[in-house]
């Protein structure tokens, strides 16, 4: 917890299929009882987070881009009325660019900003994220998809957003570049077998 009374955000930008869905809802659910601890989750509703993520990249998805205008500007007030530690997460912030990022930073006026990056290794990751895009209605099947991922030169949106939201160094090189390594956080997925709250445990560490 932030003991020094200066305010402080924590930015959680993934990676995808680390558990960040998991994650987000035990900040959403426990909302109250964070704040008590003064640490503040702000979100009105399960996605707002996703909606200020996509605002603040221009992503496209689904329509719901439109819904997201101004979303990120919404999000970035609320956490600079916030006293204590707030808490700003979503696994498709790992895509943001340089430019992205430095925008995002700058949002949050004069807190002193964290990043928190969940990670699982590359061989739990590559079948996690196939099987996302079959649950997306993607008919690629996995042998074509490690086709796809194995050569970062080929032309797919499948490969580009894989490693865009994978390569761990170059997540860390634009979203830490203007932090010091003491506000860098790495958060390990624990393997199959492990108690159930170690996730969480360890994220919580980070405040």
């Amino acid at each position: 917890m932030n003991a020094t009374g200066r305010r402080k955000v924590l930015v959680h930008v993934g990676t995808p299929k680390t558990g960040t869905s998991h994650l987000q809802d035990v900040l959403f659910r426990n909302q109250k009882v964070l704040a008590e601890q003064g640490v503040h989750y702000p979100a009105d509703r399960f996605d707002s987070h996703f909606l200020a993520a996509l605002d603040l990249m221009q992503l496209p998805w689904a329509g719901l881009e439109q819904q997201a205008i101004g979303a990120w500007d919404r999000l970035a007030a609320q956490v600079r009325e916030a006293d204590g530690t707030s808490i700003v997460s979503h696994e498709i912030l790992a895509k943001a660019s340089r430019t992205q990022v430095d925008r995002a930073l700058e949002s949050f006026g004069d807190a002193e900003v964290h990043l928190v990056l969940s990670v699982r290794d590359l061989v739990r990751q590559i079948p996690a994220e196939w099987q996302e895009n079959v649950k997306h209605r993607s008919q690629v099947s996995f042998a074509d998809f490690l086709d796809t991922i194995r050569d970062p030169e080929r032309s797919s949106r499948i490969g580009s957003w894989f490693w865009s939201v994978q390569e761990i160094p170059d997540i860390i090189n634009r979203w830490g570049a203007a932090l010091p390594p003491e506000r860098i956080h790495l958060v390990t997925v624990p393997a199959p077998g492990a108690p159930r709250d170690e996730l969480w445990r360890r994220f919580s560490h980070t405040f």
